[in-house]
């Protein structure tokens, strides 16, 4: 019977729990005497404050009427649990921010006319939001959080300053839009001031990914501990969405610019097997791969093998148009780069995989000539290669390496190779594969200042260098 009792009990203290928006509100003292966390407001909705811990109706005062202090004066920190709805209406703001996010995810699976469709709905929730001029509407800080989320997702500034004029909440309620609308202003530094204020902890689930993430845009590009932190925060944040997604691309460039490159191919393997498993198939994924093909070939040494096996593991998962994007990235950075044989691969799979009419062609067959004309075997058939070959349709820095390949065909064609010493030189590199080529005597201060400048002039010098030797100079 008293078991009964006690459930009825129970049941009745959670049904009325649910009636006129009571909320729930638990304090637990902090064990480390930091700032309690403000409560949050009527709405549910948590206020941006400074730390400050203030009940719901004033400050907490004892039967005598003086304010009490946890022990040792400790502050208290706030939990609270809302259960008032939503504001109701099918152009309320949350919900069509709701709806253009879950446009971005079919973005990041690669959804047909997903980027048509969500440019669209930007357009037609600008158009709403805008002829809204409802008190009720823009007193709700779900929705003014909501706008500021439209923002930050490509969304119409405009909005932003309309949300922000016809709110009557606090600056500290409307801080994300404040943060917001200086971030998509570029006005840089106080966008970074306004977000550094933010709890991302503390905002909807819908926005919290989106925030962490623009907290890493703005982050100092020397702050990458802070930046990959950030990063983190808004991939568990928002798993499996196009924030997580957009995070990965940006991951993967830390990685790659790592200066302990075992730490940068391990970070490599990381979220590249996390951008492959989940997001191959996305419209941006071009932008991935372009700087996961430099990583691959910057981190090699410390790859080794792996390298090609972890490129051949996700080709069944990506299209071909990007598989031949990626080995083409691979293959132009691993001639520029020094890495010939991981450069022969790459160019001679595309050669075997791209038509003979593709305007890609001509730089795939540049890069094959490139890690070839060293080589006493076929520097004979590079250099007629070379010859013929036409660089009207290279790129401007394909160009360069074509120009610099010319001048050293043409010295090392003008007088007699030191064929003893190239195939010595070809037998040091094959022992040291995968790698650099081999260390060669040149003025160490000047190869720092051009490498600073231009690594296409770094490999340049490089071959030319090679070349002396390999004609006795």
């Amino acid at each position: 019977m008293r078991t009964g009792i006690k459930y009825f009990l129970a049941g009745l203290a959670c049904w009325c729990l649910t009636l006129g928006g009571v909320s729930l509100v638990f304090a637990s003292s902090s064990s480390h005497g930091e700032e309690a966390a403000k409560p949050a407001a009527s709405h549910g909705e948590v206020e941006k404050g400074h730390g400050e811990t203030k009940p719901e109706h004033g400050e907490a005062k004892s039967e005598d009427g003086e304010e009490v202090e946890g022990e040792d004066h400790a502050p208290k920190e706030m939990f609270e649990i809302s259960y008032e709805p939503l504001p109701q209406g099918r152009n309320q703001p949350w919900r069509l921010i709701r709806k253009i996010q879950s446009l971005q995810d079919k973005i990041a699976r690669g959804g047909e006319n997903s980027l048509q469709h969500y440019r669209a709905a930007l357009v037609r929730a600008s158009q709403l939001m805008l002829a809204d001029h409802s008190e009720k509407t823009w007193a709700h800080e779900r929705n003014v959080t909501a706008v500021a989320t439209y923002l930050l997702i490509g969304g119409n500034p405009v909005v932003g300053a309309h949300a922000f004029r016809e709110s009557s909440l606090s600056a500290a309620q409307k801080l994300p839009l404040a943060a917001a609308l200086a971030y998509v202003e570029r006005r840089y530094i106080r966008a970074n001031r306004l977000l550094e204020e933010i709890v991302t902890e503390r905002l909807p689930s819908t926005a919290k990914g989106q925030f962490a993430l623009v907290k890493a845009m703005v982050t100092s590009s020397a702050e990458t501990k802070k930046a990959t932190h950030h990063l983190e925060q808004a991939r568990r944040f928002a798993p499996g969405t196009l924030t997580e997604e957009a995070a990965l691309r940006r991951l993967i460039r830390i990685a790659g610019a790592q200066v302990d490159t075992k730490k940068g191919a391990e970070l490599l393997l990381r979220y590249a097997s996390a951008y492959f498993r989940h997001f191959s198939r996305s419209i941006y994924a071009t932008d991935f791969l372009r700087n996961y093909g430099f990583s691959v070939v910057r981190t090699l040494d410390e790859m080794g093998p792996k390298a090609l096996t972890h490129l051949k593991s996700f080709f069944p998962k990506l299209l071909k148009k990007h598989q031949v994007f990626l080995i083409a990235i691979v293959a132009r950075n691993a001639v520029v780069l020094g890495k010939i044989k991981l450069g022969s691969w790459a160019s001679n799979w595309l050669l075997a995989n791209v038509d003979s009419d593709d305007k890609l062609h001509a730089r795939i067959e540049l890069y094959q000539i490139a890690t070839s004309i060293l080589d006493p075997e076929t520097y004979a058939e590079a250099a007629v290669q070379l010859e013929n070959l036409s660089s009207d349709i290279l790129g401007k820095q394909d160009k360069r390496l074509y120009l610099a390949l010319r001048k050293l065909s043409s010295r090392i064609g003008s007088q007699p190779v030191n064929v003893e010493r190239l195939k010595e030189l070809s037998r040091i590199e094959n022992q040291s594969f995968p790698g650099d080529e081999p260390e060669l005597p040149f003025d160490v201060e000047q190869e720092t200042k051009l490498a600073a400048t231009n690594p296409i002039l770094v490999r340049t010098r490089n071959l030319f260098s090679r070349a002396d030797e390999l004609l006795g100079k």
